[in-house]
């Protein structure tokens, strides 16, 4: 196993399948985790299964104008972004 506490993870896709998966792999390895994806009820869910410092923002990446949503609202919350 890997050691990722103290680390910052950004998982998109994390309302279902992969990044669902890779969502609970990565927490279970200690990693703090900023979760994106479009269905906020599965992300609700999968934040109360991680727990810990785990972020979600709804957003729809396919859509240019949710991108830049996405991109100023994670800086906001939780990390400083570079672009």
């Amino acid at each position: 196993m890997i050691n990722l506490k103290g680390k910052k993870v950004l998982v998109t896709g994390a309302s279902g399948g992969i990044g669902k998966a890779i969502a609970i792999e990565l927490s279970s390895n200690g990693a703090d985790l900023c979760l994106t994806g479009r269905n906020k009820s599965e992300l609700e869910s999968l934040q109360k299964l991680i727990g810990g410092n785990c972020e979600i923002i709804i957003s729809d990446l396919s859509k240019s104008e949710e991108l830049m949503n996405f991109a100023n609202s994670a800086q906001e919350k939780w990390v400083k972004l570079i672009f």
